[in-house]
């Protein structure tokens, strides 16, 4: 069962990421709408939704990413990155808990990382620079 809720959930990270990717290909309104949608909730003050961010946009680097491991509780992650992940999904199944936090940057360059029973189970990232 936690294979399947591994497998689940990075297939549901790859749809999300293929998605971010084709609203890059197709252009046009739709992407601009999404942009607005984006810098909307980066523009949020800490506290109402959004994470804090540094002077220069940025919320989590490359190096961070790196030294996230797999088992190590969301208070670890926050402490490597420095501030809070947007929780995008929380479910339970077969008594198993999963939450999926984000951190995004400015510059669209993100990381996903999936918990399982409060524990990094996977991680993703696009872009992140040192």
């Amino acid at each position: 069962m936690k294979k399947f809720l591994m497998i689940a959930g990075s297939v549901f990270v790859g749809f999300c990421l293929f998605g971010v990717a084709c609203i890059a290909l197709v252009g046009g309104a739709a992407v601009d709408e999404a942009d607005k949608a984006i810098k909307k909730d980066l523009e949020t003050p800490a506290g109402k939704g959004a994470s804090a961010k540094s002077s220069d946009g940025k919320i989590a680097t490359y190096k961070e990413y790196q030294k996230v491991k797999p088992g190590m509780t969301y208070e670890e992650v926050k402490k490597i990155i420095g501030q809070d992940g947007e929780e995008t999904s929380n479910s339970e199944v077969g008594g198993i808990k999963t939450t999926i936090y984000d951190w995004m940057n400015n510059d669209g360059s993100n990381t996903s990382i999936i918990f399982q029973e409060d524990q990094v189970d996977s991680k993703s990232q696009f872009g992140l620079k040192e």
